[in-house]
C-alpha cells in the first residue's frame, strides 16, 4: 500500500499497477487526458471528492490510500446532509396504505417541485434538494394512491421523477440502502405505465446505486448493459439515456479489469454522443 507522496503521485502508481494508460482512467473517471496528467504532477487537485470516490474504484483502492488522509463522512466522502432523516421517514411512510386523506396539493404544483428537486441537484445544492423532496416524495405517493385515468398517468410520470431525483441525491450524499430503494420505486412507476424511456432511466439510476455501494455490482452492470442493448428511442432524451447507460458499464467493466468491454461500451457511448450533438 503506497501511503506517502502526493495524491497525483498515488493515483500514477496506482494506474500504472493496474495496467492503465492516462487517457483509459480519465475517459473512465469522466475527466478529460490533460486534466489527469496535470493531477499526476501536482499542477492541480482533484476538485471533487466525488471523482477521488470513483477514480479509487477504478483502481480497486480506497479513498484514503489516495487522499493520505482517513474520511469522517459517507462512503463517499460527503456529509451526511441535514435534511437525510426526513428523506428516510418519507420513503418509509407508505400513505396509501395507510389510508392518507384527500391529496389537496395540484400534480402541476408537485410537477414544478419536482423540476426544481432535479435543478437544485444539478446545481450541487444538495441542502435545498434534500428539503423540497420529503413533503415531494409523501404527496406525489399519495396522488398516485388516489389518482385515475388520465391523471394517474401523469401522476406516475412525476413520481418517478421525484424518485429519480431522490436517488441521485441519496446515492451521492451516501446512503445504499435508500438509494436502491428510491431506485427501485422509479423502476416501479415506469413499469406501470410500460414507458422504455422511463424503464431505462430507472435501470441507469440502479445501476448508479449498485455501483457505488458495491452491492449487486454484477447484477446491476447486467440490467444497464440489457436496457442499453434493448432500448432504440432515437430522441434526443432517448440518444442521452442510453449513453450514459453505455458509459456506467463502460466504469464497470473498467473496475473488474474487462478492458476489451470497457473500451467497446465507452465507444458506444461516445458514437451516441456524437449523433446527438449532430
Amino acid at each position: 500500500m503506497v501511503m506517502e507522496g502526493p495524491i497525483g503521485e498515488r493515483i500514477r502508481i496506482y494506474r500504472r499497477r493496474r495496467g492503465l494508460s492516462q487517457r483509459e482512467l480519465a475517459e473512465l473517471a469522466g475527466r478529460s487526458e490533460s486534466w489527469l496528467s496535470q493531477v499526476e504532477r501536482g499542477i492541480r487537485s482533484v476538485d471533487r471528492l466525488s471523482v477521488l470516490v470513483d477514480i479509487a474504484k477504478i483502481l480497486k483502492t480506497d479513498v484514503e490510500t489516495l487522499s493520505g488522509r482517513r474520511m469522517e463522512f459517507a462512503p463517499n466522502g460527503d456529509p451526511e446532509l441535514d435534511g437525510m432523516e426526513r428523506v428516510r421517514e418519507a420513503l418509509s411512510a407508505y400513505p396509501a396504505l395507510l389510508g392518507s386523506g384527500p391529496v389537496v396539493a395540484d400534480l402541476a404544483d408537485l410537477d414544478q417541485l419536482t423540476v426544481e428537486a432535479h435543478r437544485r441537484y444539478q446545481a450541487a445544492d444538495y441542502g435545498s434538494a434534500a428539503r423540497i423532496l420529503p413533503s415531494l416524495i409523501t404527496t406525489i405517493d399519495s396522488a398516485v394512491a388516489q389518482a385515475t385515468g388520465d391523471e394517474l398517468r401523469r401522476a406516475l410520470v412525476i413520481q418517478h421523477q421525484a424518485y429519480v431525483a431522490t436517488a441521485k441525491l441519496v446515492t451521492k450524499v451516501g446512503d445504499g440502502r435508500l438509494a436502491w430503494v428510491a431506485a427501485d420505486r422509479a423502476v416501479t412507476a415506469a413499469l406501470r405505465l410500460d414507458s422504455p424511456i422511463l424503464k431505462a432511466a430507472a435501470a441507469y439510476q440502479l445501476a448508479s446505486a449498485f455501483y457505488r455501494f458495491d452491492r449487486g455490482a454484477a447484477e446491476g452492470e447486467r440490467i444497464a448493459i440489457e436496457t442499453a442493448e434493448s432500448f432504440t428511442d432515437d430522441s434526443p432524451m432517448g440518444l442521452s439515456v442510453r449513453g450514459a447507460l453505455f458509459l456506467i458499464t463502460s466504469v464497470m467493466a473498467g473496475r473488474r479489469s474487462d478492458r476489451v468491454a470497457s473500451a467497446e461500451r465507452l465507444g458506444r457511448a461516445r458514437q451516441l454522443a456524437e449523433t446527438h450533438w449532430t
